[in-house]
């Protein structure tokens, strides 16, 4: 009866394969023995980039469930540590070999040979010194990589786009750095890869939407690697960085979702305070209806929110369309209220500022004495502390918001497909709030 053979072959890195251990010289060589040996080759399984110390290779894993089910009479590989380089790992492989009458030989080291008493305490010996060198090997990998991330050194020689190595450090690649700033506000602008790839194909960064997405959400470019802040100089300011990260975010989500839902992450309940769920019915002969309604009234379990109520999207799509105006004034009105006080109260910590620096210039120049000058001092102090110390209102936002004021929304909206009308959504709305009497209160950017 014929042999019934399985060839495996594996390799962890670039450098193994230079040194003639490379994917098609071991299934070469395995196919040739096998022919020799007139053997039946029934598989080839192959696990390439994968350390040998880990027992969770899918091809090893697929190889041991045909031992399991008694298909496989022996395993060639070419060389031991091709296949373990853990003595427990290889250790419970034997044991499903053993159970299941299969044998396994290294073609390149023959003294591995499972099927004798000799070759079996070799291959115990030999894989004990394998994993031992395989430790000792990740120690002084841990260690430098350690030191180079302690010293702010970049780990490997690839370097990520916008940036070149110098010195062992991270630096600022100026022609690429634009590019990457320009990667990143087009697809804050926007919200597509596609476009993103357009404005910056020929620059050198990636072409695919995978590629552009992986280098979007890179760290890096705020300067954060390796669980540091400031590991590199920064290409991409923190607010940009974080605006493309919930924009990812959001579109991942949505990725999931049949429909595109406008409100989305925006609609919140006002009872409660949770994220309104979204849902889609659709009745006989109809179109299919979009809607939000508060996830913790509509638990199965214990209901913890009041708020039963549901808002259809083209209610509130309605609604906001019809109000903008309105609600963009409302907003400014508020943010301006908001801002009156707060200058009167920095207009007066001016005011008391600049007497504490004239009381001073008195005293210095003999016009008071000591005693009136603390006495004053400490009286002004004691006004300057009692004065408010709220922030300003955003003038930025202050600004964006007058620059709705006159826009006819109905006009262009209608021209919108609805992942742009979801983007201008998320532009200018930060937060939606809907109560139990059907009210709504919104909140912009």
């Amino acid at each position: 009866m014929m042999t019934r053979c399985a060839l495996y072959c594996r390799v962890s890195s670039s450098v193994q394969a230079k040194e003639g251990d490379s994917i098609p010289a071991q299934v070469d060589a395995l196919n040739k023995y096998a022919k020799e040996h007139k053997f039946q080759i029934i598989g080839t399984f192959i696990d390439d980039g994968i350390s040998g110390t880990k027992n969770d290779r899918d091809e090893l894993q697929n190889l041991l469930k045909l031992v399991e089910s008694d298909q496989v009479d022996l395993i060639i590989c070419t060389k031991m540590d091709r296949l373990h380089r853990s003595l427990r790992n290889f250790l419970n492989m034997q044991d499903i070999l053993q159970r299941h009458h299969c044998n396994w030989l290294a073609i390149w080291e023959p003294i591995y040979d499972s099927s004798t008493p000799q070759g079996r305490m070799i291959i115990n010996t030999m894989m004990n010194l394998a994993e031992f060198e395989a430790g000792q090997t990740g120690d002084r990998i841990r260690q430098i990589q350690a030191f180079k991330v302690a010293n702010r050194e970049v780990i490997s020689g690839t370097c990520t786009p916008g940036y070149r190595i110098e010195a062992k450090h991270y630096a600022v690649d100026p022609d690429k750095a634009d590019a990457v700033r320009l990667a990143f506000d087009t697809f804050n602008r926007t919200g597509s890869y596609a476009d993103t790839i357009r404005a910056t194909y020929g620059t050198g960064l990636p072409t695919t939407s995978n590629g552009m997405k992986n280098m979007l959400r890179r760290e890096i470019y705020i300067g954060r690697a390796h669980g540091l802040d400031d590991f590199a100089p920064a290409i991409i300011d923190a607010d940009t960085f974080q605006s493309v990260q919930k924009q990812i975010n959001m579109q991942r989500r949505q990725s999931k979702c049949k429909h595109v839902y406008l409100f989305s992450g925006l609609l919140k309940c006002a009872e409660c305070g949770a994220v309104m769920a979204s849902l889609a019915r659709k009745r006989s002969g109809r179109n299919t209806h979009l809607m939000y309604r508060c996830p913790k009234h509509y638990q199965r379990t214990v209901k913890t929110c009041s708020n039963a109520k549901i808002v259809y999207e083209s209610v509130l799509e309605r609604y906001l369309v019809a109000q903008f105006p309105s609600l963009i004034i409302n907003q400014i009105e508020i943010l301006e209220a908001k801002q009156r006080p707060i200058r009167s109260a920095q207009a007066k910590r001016e005011r008391i500022e600049h007497r504490i620096s004239r009381l001073k210039e008195l005293f210095v120049n003999d016009l008071i004495d000591l005693e009136e000058y603390k006495a004053d001092k400490e009286r002004l102090l004691t006004d300057l502390a009692s004065i408010p110390t709220e922030q300003r209102a955003d003038e930025t936002a202050l600004e964006a918001l007058r620059s709705l004021v006159g826009l006819n929304l109905e006009e262009i909206y209608t021209g919108m497909s609805r992942a742009e009308k979801r983007l201008f959504w998320r532009s200018v709305v930060k937060e939606i709030r809907f109560n139990s009497e059907r009210h709504f209160f919104v909140d912009f950017v």
